[in-house]
């Protein structure tokens, strides 16, 4: 696979991830009418938290044995696969509040899914897409921190009820094909060791 086409799939599972409605967007939402910058920090915190999990992937991805990571690429596939009908069925989150970086990091690092995910999911993109995947990942997570609170703000109120409901159903799709995408590799692998 080559570096562009992984940092493009990075980029994708990044998207796929992010634009969802969760406790960040959330918080990014409800603070980016009053402040676009504290928003964003609020989506910088998170990336942290993001980095912080990153690096034990990339500890575990050197350590576990190469037999441990197709059930692994199975989980996180599986993983993925909730996300999206998580997603699906979730009502728009009307919830948020005030805060900044610190607000944003405290919530993903706090955050078990997002633990799990990059232990599961992460390892498996990693291990897949390569390395280069990661550069993708935090491009795509950088420009959703930086765009979303931009355009929250510019949308108008007619747009309010829709623009969700389009994300979801976006997201999901995306999170579903990279699920069965990771399902599929752990699958191969175990049909060519019979």
């Amino acid at each position: 696979m080559g570096i562009l086409e992984s940092a493009f799939l990075g980029a994708g599972l990044a998207f796929s991830l992010a634009v969802p409605p969760g406790p960040i967007n959330a918080m990014m939402a409800a603070t980016s009418v009053t402040s676009r910058f504290k928003a964003t920090l609020i989506g910088f915190g998170a990336m942290t938290a993001d980095a912080v999990f990153l690096s034990i992937v990339i500890l575990l991805h050197g350590a576990i044995p190469i037999y441990f990571k197709p059930p692994l690429a199975v989980i996180g596939g599986i993983v993925i696969i909730f996300m999206g009908a998580k997603l699906i069925m979730q009502k728009q989150s009307r919830e948020g509040g005030r805060g900044g970086y610190f607000s944003g990091l405290f919530v993903g690092i706090s955050n078990p899914y997002q633990l799990g995910w990059w232990i599961t999911g992460g390892l498996t993109m990693v291990s897949i897409f390569g390395y280069a995947s990661l550069a993708g990942f935090f491009a795509a997570l950088l420009v959703w921190v930086t765009a979303f609170p931009l355009a929250l703000s510019k949308l108008t109120q007619k747009y309010k009820d829709t623009m969700p409901k389009l994300v979801r159903l976006v997201s999901a799709t995306a999170l579903f094909l990279f699920g069965i995408y990771f399902l599929a590799n752990g699958a191969i692998y175990y049909m060519a060791r019979l």
